[in-house]
């Protein structure tokens, strides 16, 4: 599988429980400077101690380099703060961002915070990579899979979603679920560089 650059984005979906999160942070884990967007709630660094997390955008905003995870209070899970959240991140540069459920901050296809996208047009040239992980494909803008160089593609049960990714990625073997064809944990990796995806796995 191709090197992930700094400024490149990552699509990753598949449902529950299949590794998306364990997959981000296989790879994030080595990265220098990485903030997670914890909008469930949940997310925690299980592979690295004593990670910073913050409920707090403004408390955040001093953070300086290493990694955190930025949980949002109640009062901060809206447009308006992930908008704000993005706009630091944008300023910010060389940064690499864990988007926990991308439908926690696009409640449906045709929104996305400004400088969500901002993030994902400019980000090659800012050093910002997102990482943007969702269980349902089916109901995100396209721009989030129209930006991203590298896809991980674990089982999704509802066709929808599978032909929703088909939308950006010309791919026939994404009609099958992986951890049917292999094994549990399986996942479909592709870049646009390639001719056709590939089989990868973790181990859970």
């Amino acid at each position: 599988m191709s090197e992930i650059k700094q400024g490149e984005h990552v699509f990753i979906a598949g449902r529950t429980g299949c590794g998306k999160s364990e997959l981000a942070q296989i790879y994030l884990s080595g990265k220098e400077n990485v903030i997670c967007l914890d909008t469930k709630g949940t997310e925690n660094w299980l592979r690295i101690p004593d990670v910073a997390i913050f409920e707090r955008l403004e408390d955040l905003m001093n953070f300086g380099i290493g990694k955190a995870i930025y949980r949002p209070r109640w009062e901060e899970l809206n447009q308006e703060y992930y908008n704000s959240f993005f706009e630091w991140i944008y300023k910010r540069g060389n940064t690499d961002v864990w988007v926990d459920e991308i439908t926690s901050i696009c409640p449906n296809a045709n929104t996305i915070p400004d400088f969500y996208k901002g993030c994902l047009t400019r980000g090659r040239t800012l050093g910002i990579s997102i990482w943007s992980l969702t269980q349902r494909p089916k109901d995100i803008p396209l721009v989030v899979m129209s930006e991203a160089k590298h896809f991980y593609i674990f089982d999704l049960n509802m066709e929808s979603d599978r032909k929703r990714i088909m939308e950006i990625v010309s791919a026939p073997e994404l009609k099958l679920l992986p951890s049917k064809v292999f094994e549990p944990f399986a996942f479909w990796y592709y870049n646009f560089s390639m001719d056709i995806p590939v089989i990868g796995k973790i181990n859970i």
